[in-house]
């Protein structure tokens, strides 16, 4: 049976809208979630990355993490 996943790469800036955005896409059987990329929002990089690394760890996925730009 082929695979009929669709592939992304999600780049977000986590607070609470794209957290629940990543959780969902990371759980979602409709999506390979190839990586993420952080990017700085209302609050800097830093925190967004911390946030997105956090967020991948309590989803126990394997996807990796990349700091983006520092700011929208």
């Amino acid at each position: 049976m082929p695979n009929d996943t669709i592939p992304i790469i999600l780049d977000c800036d986590p607070g609470t809208d794209d957290a629940v955005a990543l959780l969902l896409a990371l759980a979602s059987p409709e999506l390979d979630v190839l990586a993420v990329t952080a990017a700085g929002g209302n609050v800097g990089l830093e925190r967004t990355l911390a946030n997105a690394l956090a967020l991948t760890a309590l989803a126990g996925s394997p996807v990796p993490v990349f700091a983006g730009a520092d700011r929208p």
